[in-house]
């Protein structure tokens, strides 16, 4: 039997704790943040988001040393009140361990000098805390097992045999899921492309609007969004670019055989005439990269070299670096000045190749471009009279 005093001792020490814990425990937190804030800024988290649930286990803990001491209940587990009292316990340490997953997601953010209002780290961010969030959600569940399963035979049967087994059919069933987030790590923190970067996959192009831990949102240069599972970037060979490859319309005309020179030279001439009415400005400010993959492209072509697969970007070589004769003798058939936004080249025997990078401003989409400058181009050859077909570059 219990003494009386006792019980109203323990009930005067239970009502100061539940009055006091919460204050005692900001009171030290905003110590230590004045303290030594400056150099552990997380200390700041730590109030924010975890001193309601640091109260409350402070709480629960003076009432378990009430029981034990004052009441003199014990502590063993058979005992109903202190089995109580740890339960109770249990309810803010696993709503704690839920909230540290933020105060640990923004020190890893502040440790690596990301920026959370640059989109640039988005990816990155979301990856950090997805991953904390999963090993604290682990954590959880251990804590669970341990206050609630710790004298049950059966919690070492589903610790080990049934998670095991939950596992491995996980692992299982979701291997595309898993290869989704697999790819999805290597796109965010290597970095083959960013958001805003062009990217062609087969026959899909566009630009790189968001890079997520399972998927990559690609927005079509007609505005539609295509959402493409990481996966598909480790099965299908890609090409990017920069936002100025996008701009970029050439084809190859193929003349027949029996034209003759005086109707090739008329085409070329006809068409370095209506090119230019699509093409962006001269002073347009483009970017290195793009001006300088336009250049050397042109360059090859007037030489005569073979197509090729080459990709946009390499070192920078002007039209008259090497070709100051061909070129003279080039303009000079085609009677046009040199220009860095659109080209119309005898790349070849009897084929004719046209460059524009177009001026999206006039247009709504790409497509609407393309559509123009390939129409000006056959009405060119039914007007002079020139059988010719589209050919790969």
């Amino acid at each position: 039997m219990i003494a009386l005093w006792r019980i109203g001792v323990a009930g005067a020490l239970a009502v100061l704790a539940y009055f006091l814990s919460k204050p005692v425990m900001e009171a030290l937190l905003a110590m230590l943040r004045a303290r030594i804030g400056k150099g552990f800024q997380w200390i700041a988290d730590v109030q924010r988001y975890m001193l309601l649930y640091l109260s409350w286990i402070c709480f629960a803990l003076l009432l378990i040393l009430i029981a034990v001491n004052v009441l003199q209940l014990g502590d063993t587990a058979d005992n109903a009140v202190s089995k109580t009292l740890y339960y109770f316990l249990a309810v803010p340490v696993v709503l704690g361990t839920f909230a540290l997953r933020k105060v640990v997601a923004n020190l890893i953010i502040r440790y690596l000098e990301w920026d959370r209002g640059s989109t640039d780290y988005d990816a990155k961010i979301f990856v950090v805390t997805e991953g904390v969030t999963f090993l604290c959600f682990v954590l959880i569940v251990v804590e669970i097992f341990y206050i609630f399963f710790v004298s049950n035979e059966m919690a070492s049967f589903l610790l080990v045999e049934v998670l095991v087994c939950l596992e491995v059919i996980a692992l299982c069933a979701g291997f595309t899921t898993l290869k989704n987030v697999a790819t999805g790590l290597f796109l965010i923190f290597v970095e083959p492309f960013r958001t805003g970067s062009w990217c062609c996959l087969q026959q899909l192009c566009g630009f790189i609007e968001k890079v997520s831990l399972a998927r990559t949102i690609l927005r079509r240069y007609d505005g539609a969004l295509v959402f493409i599972p990481n996966g598909i970037f480790a099965d299908i060979h890609q090409t990017n670019g920069n936002a100025q490859d996008a701009q970029l319309h050439e084809l190859v005309l193929q003349v027949h055989p029996a034209t003759s020179i005086d109707k090739i030279h008329q085409l070329v001439d006809e068409l370095t005439t209506i090119v230019p009415q699509y093409a962006m400005p001269e002073d347009y400010s483009m970017s290195t990269q793009s001006h300088t993959a336009f250049t050397r492209g042109s360059a090859e072509d007037s030489m005569a070299t073979p197509p090729s697969t080459t990709q946009y970007g390499y070192e920078n070589r002007s039209f008259a670096s090497n070709n100051t004769e061909y070129m003279h003798r080039h303009n000079t058939l085609s009677g046009a000045e040199s220009s860095t936004t659109y080209r119309v080249v005898l790349q070849a025997m009897y084929r004719v190749k046209v460059m524009v990078l177009v001026d999206r401003a006039r247009f709504s989409s790409l497509e609407a471009a393309k559509t123009e400058i390939n129409m000006s181009i056959i009405e060119s050859l039914q007007r002079i009279g020139v059988v010719a077909r589209q050919t790969v570059h």
